[in-house]
């Protein structure tokens, strides 16, 4: 189950952008260029939103992965 995971985060994460961004990404199909200038946000997330994601972010991907890595060891 860790692979398919694994597989389908890049997919995720591109969704997630597309959301984001579908100014941006109107515009790779539309007659203006897109704009891929890096800025900062106008009003910036909320630290306990920053926590969540970072919480998230270790218990469903660090985890996982650090799982595996110990597993495949253990076999070696």
């Amino acid at each position: 189950m860790v692979h398919s995971f694994m597989e389908v985060l890049p997919l995720m994460v591109l969704a997630l952008l597309v959301v984001m961004a579908w100014d941006q990404v109107l515009a790779l199909f539309g007659g203006r260029p897109p704009d891929f200038s890096l800025r900062a946000k106008a009003e910036p997330w909320p630290p306990a939103y920053l926590l969540g994601v970072a919480a998230a972010v270790g218990v469903f991907n660090i985890l996982p992965l650090a799982e595996e890595g110990l597993r495949c060891l253990r076999h070696k």
